[in-house]
């Protein structure tokens, strides 16, 4: 039998490394520093001050708060880590919400956006920083081959926005 490639595994292209490195590990730890220093801190007072706001005037508390938004970035870690076809995707997701919520920061005057705890800089470096990472995701190329007969990455893509 001769030797061919697994053709049931998705693999990753040479020429699209810098996206495997960008969605699989850059940005995985990008966010678990997040998590990290928000749970050390645990002060849900240095979310970011629109969101919490929000939450005050809806009755939520805000350490369940803290923790909620705090799971859902350990899914995304654990997504873009264990499912290598939604690990770009979910890049794409995570930094795009974050991108959105810093520019709505900046908008109304926040000085600091909790992203990393009560150790924040300042919402415009934030930007900058989750900006570049988002750029860099979007301009690599697909860092996967599909397999033969995988569904249609489109389809990934739509169940992602439905969940969301």
């Amino acid at each position: 039998m001769p030797d061919t490639p697994d053709m049931t595994a998705a693999t990753v292209r040479p020429a699209s490394m810098p996206g495997y490195v960008l969605c699989r590990i850059v940005i995985p730890l990008w966010i678990l520093t997040g998590v990290v220093f928000k749970l050390v801190s645990l002060t849900p007072k240095t979310l970011p001050k629109n969101i919490v706001d929000i939450a005050l005037e809806s009755d939520i508390d805000l350490f369940f708060l803290l923790f909620v938004l705090v799971a859902l970035e350990i899914v995304a870690i654990g997504t873009m880590l264990f499912i290598a076809r939604l690990a770009k995707p979910m890049a794409i997701w995570m930094m795009s919400c974050f991108c959105a919520i810093l520019i709505w920061e900046m908008s109304t005057g926040a000085d600091s956006c909790g992203c990393l705890g009560s150790v924040s800089p300042p919402p415009w470096l934030m930007l900058t920083i989750d900006g570049l990472l988002l750029l860099g995701v979007l301009i690599t190329g697909r860092p996967f081959r599909s397999p033969a007969g995988s569904p249609v990455p489109g389809l990934i893509a739509a169940a992602i926005a439905i969940a969301a």
